[in-house]
């Protein structure tokens, strides 16, 4: 399973263009600021989506920090913060892009996070993907260079 939790996207903002990248570091960041497990976070993403409610400006700030931290490390999580209050609606789409691929799947078409655990059976015993998703691309490798921000 190559590039398994690795999820990539471009965020810009004005001038400005950042990479975002959600892997298993991105991941266990995120869980270290909410105590709660990567997947925890997702599902409240997707209920938020459902219910037709926004982020949480806190997790908004958490995820995107952790995504900035491969490729821009020197962006602390006060200036994501500063991003997400000014930015919010142009960061979203980026950002769950980046969460979908980490879990090698594509965005549904509002960006929206899928529901953990759900979907229908795949013939293998176990869950699969609901069946609004579909898998992702393979992410190529960047072999090893860390684009600067642009």
């Amino acid at each position: 399973m190559a590039n398994a939790m690795i999820g990539e996207a471009e965020l810009t903002i004005g001038e400005t263009r950042w990479t975002l990248r959600m892997d298993n570091e991105a991941w266990i960041a995120v869980e270290g600021v909410t105590g709660e497990a990567w997947i925890e976070t997702v599902a409240e993403l997707h209920a938020r989506s459902q219910a037709k409610k926004p982020a949480k400006l806190g997790t908004s700030r958490t995820l995107l920090w952790a995504a900035m931290r491969y490729y821009h490390p020197e962006v602390t999580p006060e200036e994501c913060a500063d991003l997400v209050r000014r930015h919010q609606a142009l960061i979203g789409p980026p950002l769950g892009a980046a969460i979908m691929a980490s879990m090698d799947m594509e965005p549904q078409s509002s960006g929206e996070a899928p529901p953990p655990g759900e979907g229908e059976q795949d013939g293998t015993g176990s869950k699969s993907s609901p069946p609004t998703m579909k898998r992702a691309a393979a992410q190529k490798d960047s072999g090893g260079k860390r684009p600067k921000r642009h």
